[in-house]
């Protein structure tokens, strides 16, 4: 059953994945899960070098390196549901282009694959040359300018609201 977006609020776009959207409001919807991930993005950049700690360069209990730590955790539950928060929302999108909504998991799948062989690879570096990883970028850089392509701009298949 659609519903009105702007009459159901957060919760709808959000948490549901029932009903469809157009893409004003998918793009309204991105922009209010992409700021703050932004925003805490470059707050993790900037306290990436304290994460960084050996013992011999500093005291067994680091004041700074548990508040990176702890930020780190904060940020990853906010990246986490972000993404949840992503799915609902392109769900409602993807049908309201008479598409499968299994389409708004792409983008995530791609991007843990691409993480994960980025993390992976310094490990097994002699088994898995950095093409590979250079690859798995490629395909997440794709899949997500198709994605937002196709939500951001596609018009309506199976009718607004």
């Amino acid at each position: 059953m659609a519903r009105d977006a702007g009459a159901a609020g957060w919760r709808f776009l959000f948490r549901e994945e029932a009903g469809t959207i157009d893409a004003a409001t998918w793009r309204r919807g991105f922009l209010a899960l992409a700021a703050p991930m932004l925003v805490m993005t470059l707050i993790w950049f900037a306290l990436l070098p304290y994460a960084n700690r050996d013992l011999d360069e500093r005291q067994l209990f680091d004041p700074m390196a548990f508040v990176v730590y702890a930020y780190l955790l904060v940020y990853a539950a906010a990246i986490f549901l972000a993404a949840v928060s992503f799915y609902f929302l392109s769900c409602k999108r993807w049908r309201d282009l008479g598409k499968p909504a299994s389409f708004a998991g792409l983008p995530l799948l791609a991007g843990l694959v691409a993480g994960s062989a980025a993390w992976l690879q310094p490990r097994v570096s002699e088994d898995m040359p950095w093409a590979i990883v250079g690859g798995f970028d490629v395909v997440l850089l794709a899949v997500v300018v198709w994605h937002a392509g196709a939500l951001g701009l596609g018009a309506s298949k199976a009718g607004a609201p």
